[in-house]
């Protein structure tokens, strides 16, 4: 703590001399912490109304950590010399140590009006309200401690912090940049900054501002966990746990560090491992909403849904924003069935202090809780992805039975002819499209808008709310036909869409699905199997014809990637999908063709656990895999139930 001019004060008779009080600085400024309170001690019996000991007394007690003991020497200081401004900004910095904040924040004010040039008042004053949650107004006093002081290079980095917190990220690089070029060795303003860009995606140039953090200061253990954070992003997990490892190794009682080597650790499956620096996490630091936050997740993948589910809502409890672990929650709750509770956390789930994150395009028309809808527009903003744009959509015919007098959907471009078919009373915007945006930005007739995904809270609160229609997604008549004559041309026999992959390139859902190597079993079998599978694997299905002499067909015009519209017509005039997890499940379950999903361990929330059907889809069949315990039995079983699928085929042909 600075001790502020101490040749402020008038030398008063009753004051020891200027020698005794720049003795007694000397010892302050050198950390001869029980000399100078002995000295002060000595000379405050002597002259106990001197500021300036005073003063030096109060900073020494705060050193100490007795803090109650500084504030009643502040504010014997402010008593005897009420317009004493550094002693209202001292004593606010030790209101806001002891966790009395609105106390600080009115200490700075107070010095702010005794002083109104003080930016260093007015920095501190942000830290403050930053930890208060009154973001806006942090950022204002960091840019006011700055206008005043432009070298003040902790105000710069702190509010860099606080535009992190608001979402602004580009803002916080920008600050974080003006800290460095005051001080180019601020170990801190590099770490920080590389948690900004982490954030922004430009992982790359986040570690190497880690790495720079860290060559400024090589036992910097907040660096090393932020860095191994970021490897994992990158999916460098083995050098995510050593940078994690690191950072426990320099600070044992680093509990973020235990719980975030547990993400990685769970990342590589190493899950025991990952319990155990969970539990170590929150035995450091017992109200860790994120260790309870993280052990969740390790238990969730598991299998131990009702101890993470337990574990969520410590976290929920101990921190009610925190939007992760309500949505984690949300996700299990509705993997367990109970949807009304489910829902309630999946809204939630979407709102956070930075943003709301319920829709694509931020507009400001009133959200729906469920108001009637006659005479009214409202607007169902798109969300995700394709297949769960899909999944939604089975809401839509319920949103049209409340008699709105327009449906304004959101959708991606793909999915909108499909969409514009099935759903022929709706208005349909294409998913980011800039005239879309425009157009809704400037159409004052809204009354409301809802998320896609928040359309469930109010239609499927219950097993009982889903309706027993088969499909509700009507493809193209004439590619149809075109598909059907393409699949004739083939010749007499069963005729099965494959898909056997999800996911994005290098995810866990990705790395856990089955191979077409071990489907084989499968496709040794007497039927004409289609390739559905979304992106290019022209090379994958050659390499597996040359292997094992079968032959899967591919056309170059089904691109289940770009056309949508294509894909869905094919998908139709098949007897039967076997497909993975992924977007044409949704799809074939939308159509409602007969569809079976093998459905990995821990499942995707939708199918629930334990069920062999989907309320959300009646004509798929659910092949669950047992824990984690592979595919070899559910391949099996799908071989036996495929063959006498043939064999029923080939007799009704009969």
């Amino acid at each position: 703590m600075k001790l502020g001019n101490q040749k402020y004060f008038k030398q008063q008779v009753e004051d020891p001399s200027q020698d005794q009080i720049e003795s007694l600085i000397k010892l302050y400024y050198s950390g001869q912490v029980a000399k100078a309170e002995l000295t002060c001690f000595t000379l405050l019996k002597n002259y106990p109304q001197s500021l300036s000991v005073l003063n030096i007394f109060a900073a020494l007690l705060a050193q100490q950590g007795k803090l109650v003991e500084a504030v009643k020497t502040f504010n014997k200081i402010i008593q005897i010399k009420p317009d004493y401004a550094e002693a209202h900004s001292n004593r606010g910095n030790v209101l806001a140590e002891l966790g009395r904040l609105e106390e600080a924040v009115a200490s700075y004010d107070r010095a702010i009006q005794l002083k109104s040039d003080y930016a260093e008042a007015y920095s501190n004053r942000g830290n403050t309200l930053a930890e208060l949650g009154r973001l806006e107004e942090a950022v204002a006093s960091y840019h006011q401690a700055i206008l005043l002081k432009p070298s003040l290079v902790g105000a710069y980095s702190n509010c860099g912090n606080v535009f992190r917190q608001l979402g602004q990220l580009e803002e916080a690089v920008a600050s974080y940049d003006r800290a460095i070029q005051l001080k180019s060795d601020y170990a801190e303003a590099y770490s920080n900054r590389g948690n900004a860009l982490a954030e922004l995606g430009r992982l790359e140039e986040a570690i190497a501002n880690y790495d720079q953090a860290i060559q400024l200061k090589s036992d910097y253990a907040e660096a090393y966990t932020n860095r191994g954070n970021t490897l994992v992003d990158l999916e460098q997990i083995e050098e995510a746990v050593a940078d994690h490892s690191r950072a426990i190794a320099l600070k044992p009682d680093f509990a973020e560090a235990y719980s975030n080597r547990s993400n990685a650790l769970t990342n590589l499956g190493r899950l025991e491992e990952a319990i155990a620096d969970c539990n170590q996490a929150i035995r450091l630091k017992p109200n860790y909403a994120k260790g309870y936050y993280c052990r969740g997740v390790t238990l969730k993948e598991m299998g131990k849904f009702n101890a993470a589910i337990t574990d969520y809502k410590r976290a929920i409890e101990i921190e009610p924003d925190y939007v992760e672990a309500r949505s984690n929650l949300s996700i299990l709750l509705l993997l367990s069935g109970d949807l009304k509770n489910g829902w309630c956390e999946y809204e939630y789930g979407k709102l956070s202090k930075k943003k709301d994150k319920r829709q694509i395009t931020p507009l400001s028309y009133p959200l729906w809780a469920g108001q009637r809808l006659e005479d009214k527009v409202i607007l169902v903003q798109a969300e995700q992805g394709v297949g769960d744009e899909i999944m939604f959509a089975s809401c839509i015919p319920d949103l049209i039975n409340l008699k709105p007098k327009k449906i304004v959907l959101e959708c991606d471009s793909r999915l909108a002819p499909l969409f514009q078919r099935s759903f022929p009373e709706v208005v349909i915007l294409y998913r980011g499209d800039s005239q879309a945006k425009f157009q809704l930005q400037n159409t004052a007739d809204i009354d409301f808008r809802v998320a896609a995904g928040d359309l469930p809270r109010f239609f499927r609160q219950d097993l009982t709310d889903f309706p027993c229609t088969n499909s509700f997604l009507i493809p193209n008549t004439k590619l149809r036909k075109k598909w059907e004559n393409r699949y004739k041309n083939l010749g007499e026999g069963m005729k099965v869409g494959l898909s056997w992959t999800g996911g994005a390139n290098g995810s866990k859902k990705r790395l856990t699905a089955p191979t077409l190597e071990q489907l084989l079993p499968l496709l040794s079998l007497n039927a004409y199997f289609i390739n559905l599978q979304y992106g290019d694997y022209t090379e994958e299905l050659k390499k597996l014809e040359v292997f094992s002499g079968i032959h899967i067909y591919d056309w170059k015009d089904a691109d289940s990637m770009h056309n949508l519209e294509n894909h869905a017509a094919q998908i139709a005039e098949l007897d039967l999908v076997i497909t993975f997890d992924n977007a044409t499940a949704q799809m074939a379950g939308g159509i409602g063709k007969q569809t079976w999903v093998l459905v990995s361990s821990p499942p995707f929330w939708m199918y629930m656990l334990e069920r062999s059907d989907s309320p959300w889809y009646p004509s798929i069949t659910l092949f669950r895999q047992v824990e984690d315990k592979g595919w070899e039995a559910i391949i099996s079983t799908l071989e036996e139930d495929l063959s006498m699928e043939i064999d029923a085929f080939r007799g009704s042909k009969k």
